[in-house]
């Protein structure tokens, strides 16, 4: 897992840190580390950070999509 990626999905979905944090059950300022890599998250931490992001970006784009079908 590379930890830039999961920033750049994070900030073009347009989440923020504590928003995937409390998805993922993590602190906020964990996953500001984990994203710059000053700290390496352990696979449980990485699998729920990874979970918690594909879940909210998976949502808001279901939000989007709903708006733009009524336009």
């Amino acid at each position: 897992m590379d930890p830039g990626l999961m920033r750049q999905a994070r900030i073009a979905g347009g989440l923020t840190y504590r928003e995937v944090a409390e998805a993922a059950r993590l602190d906020p300022s964990a996953i500001a580390h984990y994203e710059v890599g000053r700290a390496h998250p352990s696979e449980a931490a990485r699998r729920r950070w990874r979970n918690a992001l594909a879940d909210l970006l998976t949502y808001r784009s279901r939000q989007i999509a709903a708006v733009l079908d009524r336009l």
